[in-house]
């Protein structure tokens, strides 16, 4: 609801990507099987990169504030897809949130899932993660524990209920459909709890710019409903109107308003307890309590990956050619120093710039001798330009050796 004056986004421009082809957003194959007749084509991914070109050829690339996020099913997307929509748009502000799909879930039977999805691409995935070896064994959480480490100038953060109901039942789906030894077909809410945070929350907590938001109670999906505006860590519609947790609007505006309002951390209701002693459902884990989200200032306002000095963008690996016009470049760049230093054009610069400051000052002096408080700045702060000049160049400038020299040498001492 944008016209809701409590809602985050709602000055932001929107663009959703649909979802009916059950595949995650990864898929573009034809899975060879039929369905009431109808054989079954999953394009999810391609549907996906259809909505990223028609969001290119509208929106300005170069955004103030960028959120990619989803909840279920739409919080793999966001996770899977949230490195090359980075890529895309670089943005001053940037956060990822993952609403209610953490990724418990038994690792072999996610690996087969993902494997059956998808072939890899690397335009979503690190080519390190699309080896064939590798890749077989790839989960959603590595793919977005990946992505934060690549981006630490971005905000990630996870949205959850402690007990979420439906992220249970996934555990039931999946391990139904992709049998794993040693692994339960059901797993009841303690359990649950105790993997969202050993096995997930714990892993992204050591990145300083990923943050949570845990919730009392079983609710799936808060993002995209009405109980965006009630909840808070306490439960989706807290039992008291004065609560003093912090509510989840709140939380989200602090994410991704750069730290403006306040600065957004992970938060949770509950006794804090250390992992030995974790039992029950109404605890919080002790070892991320208290943690703020902590962002490094990247080069210009985009993500570090593919990109240097202000947003000229790089790929993400050289091949032969590119490697020789980088080294030639290089090669030129050096050379013309080089030429320089030889002509003594760094020299003759410093020895302008100094002539130039020097007439300046005396001219200033006849003007304003009588003010001797502006002499004194002048002889401070005139000489800056030449002395650059002159570690530029690398030379020990040897001027004529009067009155106005000596005081020059005096000033350079004493500003350095």
């Amino acid at each position: 609801d944008q016209a809701n004056p409590r809602n985050p986004f709602r000055d932001y421009t929107i663009v959703q990507v649909l979802y009916c082809s059950g595949d995650l957003y990864l898929a573009h194959k034809d899975m060879g099987t039929d369905f009431h007749g109808t054989r079954v084509r999953q394009q999810g991914f391609s549907n996906t990169q259809s909505a990223l070109d028609w969001a290119v050829d509208q929106l300005d690339l170069r955004l103030q504030s960028l959120v990619i996020m989803g909840c279920s099913a739409g919080s793999i997307g966001a996770q899977v897809w949230a490195r090359k929509v980075l890529n895309t748009f670089p943005a001053k502000r940037a956060a990822v949130i993952a609403d209610s799909f953490a990724g418990v879930l038994p690792p072999p039977s996610q690996h087969s899932l993902m494997h059956r999805l998808s072939g890899c691409d690397e335009t979503i995935v690190p080519p390190d993660l699309c080896v064939p070896s590798v890749w077989r064994d790839v989960t959603v959480s590595q793919v977005f524990d990946r992505t934060m480490e690549d981006f630490p100038g971005v905000a990630f953060a996870s949205i959850n209920s402690k007990t979420d109901k439906v992220q249970v039942f996934f555990w039931t789906i999946v391990t139904a459909a992709f049998p794993t030894s040693g692994e339960p077909l059901t797993i009841n809410n303690e359990t649950y709890l105790k993997m969202l945070n050993r096995n997930i929350l714990q892993r992204y907590d050591r990145h300083a710019n990923f943050v949570s938001y845990l919730v009392d109670g079983s609710v799936h999906c808060f993002t995209c409903h009405n109980l965006l505006y009630s909840a808070d860590t306490t439960g989706p519609a807290p039992k008291s109107r004065i609560s003093s947790q912090l509510p989840l609007t709140a939380w989200l505006l602090g994410l991704v308003d750069g730290g403006t309002s306040h600065l957004c951390g992970n938060e949770c209701s509950g006794e804090l307890l250390e992992q030995p002693a974790w039992h029950g459902t109404a605890y919080c884990d002790k070892a991320q309590y208290g943690k703020k989200v902590a962002l490094l200032a990247v080069a210009s306002d985009v993500a570090t990956e593919g990109t240097m000095l202000g947003g000229l963008r790089l790929p993400d690996r050289l091949d032969g050619n590119q490697l020789w016009r980088v080294a030639f470049c290089i090669a030129i760049v050096f050379l013309a120093f080089w030429f320089g230093a030889e002509l003594g054009l760094g020299r003759s610069l410093a020895e302008a710039a100094r002539t130039l400051t020097q007439a300046k000052r005396r001219n200033t002096q006849q003007l304003h001798g009588h003010h001797r408080e502006d002499g004194i700045l002048n002889r401070q702060f005139s000489p800056s330009w030449p002395m650059l000049l002159d570690v530029l160049a690398g030379s020990c400038w040897q001027g004529p050796q009067g009155p106005d020299s000596q005081d020059s040498g005096m000033t350079y001492s004493n500003d350095l």
